[in-house]
């Protein structure tokens, strides 16, 4: 608010300097039209300095004053009221009507909505009620991490399946895993912008671990609907080829055609990640042990899997993964030591993911659930899901400690303290 006031009052500085110099210097059609045009622009940003929170119409309100103002010089309304000798009078109200100058008033009011646009961003928040949610798009309460080591598990809004990772770092890079499902947008561009403390917060990494629509629809609507309002260095991906779904997972296969649509907004952006890729995303190291396998026709076989080390800290990452993949890893990576970590993902929401002997491996002593209420408690003990079996694994392998996406979003803070932060109901 205090950041639009200043916008407002530096433009109508400069538009305040526009007019006088025009009244005193200029002719023809710069002073006849130009000058009509910059009034109204003028008297728009003027009211909008106290009214922040801007009368829908405002624009239209300010054409219309200038409008009643014009057909009052129609009637003489200077003589009228016996203020003729007056230079201020007769110039504010001015003396000779014109359809023309009403024109230009209106060409005034149309430039003074596309400023407001552009200035508070109205429009683009806006645009995030349309996407078929009913939620407030304010994460009030968020606590902005910028400049620190913290991860941020965030909570479904529609208690659903649902990865959504914010992670930034005390060298100010933001990186962001998965993203949820097209009605998690709206939380989700908001939340960001809490824990960031940026309108327009800049993503260093969005890794998207695999093609379905729980994962990769806030990633796919931000880049149709939103670039505007949310920058993207690159994105970190291993996808499976185009209708490589086709006949076995018609979700997948929309969210890979939906990708490869709109491919060519941010191509340049991509980056394909390999099994063995180590990146450095500032003080955020990565890992990558797994990738897209074409042996495994299950999509969540096909999830990216890697380590963060941070602020001394590692946290393994699994997206979807399924025994398969798991089996896989573990063969490959068991010995090695680099699956020992200090904060696990659950795989595939905790259900149906990878078996007790990789967490055994990991070892963590914290576990991340992106987890809603009715699979975390397999709905009520009733339900076809292996949530309640893997939660027994948990227990038997000695974690300290459950977050659970369903209990509120999550922040873990990482560094000396090693602090934990439960932030419940964002």
């Amino acid at each position: 608010m205090k950041k639009k006031r200043i916008n407002y009052t530096v433009l109508s500085v400069i538009l305040l300097i526009a007019v006088v110099l025009i009244d005193l210097f200029a002719t023809g059609f710069v002073r006849g039209s130009v000058g009509d045009v910059l009034v109204v622009l003028l008297i728009f940003s003027l009211l909008r300095i106290p009214f922040t929170n801007k009368p829908r119409f405002l624009a239209l309100y300010v054409f219309l004053f200038a409008v009643v103002v014009e057909i009052s010089q129609y009637f003489d309304f200077v003589s009228l009221i016996g203020m003729s000798g007056s230079r201020l009078v007769s110039t504010a109200l001015g003396g000779t009507f014109s359809i023309g100058d009403i024109a230009c008033y209106g060409a005034g009011a149309i430039l003074s909505a596309l400023t407001q646009k552009e200035i508070n961003s109205e429009k683009n928040d806006g645009s995030l009620k349309r996407l078929g949610t009913n939620i407030s798009l304010k994460a009030k309460g968020v606590e902005c991490t910028y400049g620190k080591n913290a991860v941020h598990m965030l909570k479904s809004v529609i208690n659903t399946i649902c990865d959504s990772f914010i992670i930034t770092t005390a060298d100010g890079k933001l990186i962001v895993i998965d993203g949820g499902y097209s009605a998690e947008t709206g939380y989700f561009i908001e939340y960001l912008r809490a824990a960031t403390g940026s309108r327009r917060p800049h993503i260093d990494a969005w890794f998207i671990t695999h093609a379905h629509d729980d994962h990769a629809e806030v990633f796919l609507n931000v880049i149709e609907k939103h670039r505007r309002i949310i920058d993207i260095e690159k994105v970190y991906v291993n996808l499976p080829p185009v209708d490589f779904y086709r006949e076995t997972d018609s979700f997948a296969n929309n969210i890979l055609h939906r990708y490869e649509n709109l491919k060519p907004l941010f191509e340049d952006k991509e980056v394909i990640l390999h099994e063995g890729d180590i990146l450095s995303i500032g003080e955020a190291k990565i890992t990558v042990l797994y990738t897209f396998d074409p042996s495994f026709v299950n999509c969540n076989e096909s999830s990216l899997v890697f380590r963060m080390d941070l602020a001394g800290k590692s946290i393994m990452f699994t997206g979807d993964c399924e025994p398969g993949a798991c089996a896989k890893i573990l063969k490959k990576y068991a010995e090695s030591g680099i699956l020992k970590c200090d904060i696990c993902k659950m795989s595939h929401h905790g259900q149906n993911g990878c078996e007790k002997e990789f967490y055994e491996a990991v070892s963590p002593e914290i576990c991340l659930w992106p987890t809603p209420s009715w699979l975390w408690t397999n709905l009520g003990g009733k339900g076809p899901y292996n949530t309640l079996k893997t939660r027994e694994w948990i227990k038997e392998i000695g974690v300290k400690k459950n977050y659970v996406s369903c209990k509120g979003t999550k922040v873990i803070m990482l560094g000396e303290q090693n602090a934990e932060q439960n932030n419940k109901g964002k």
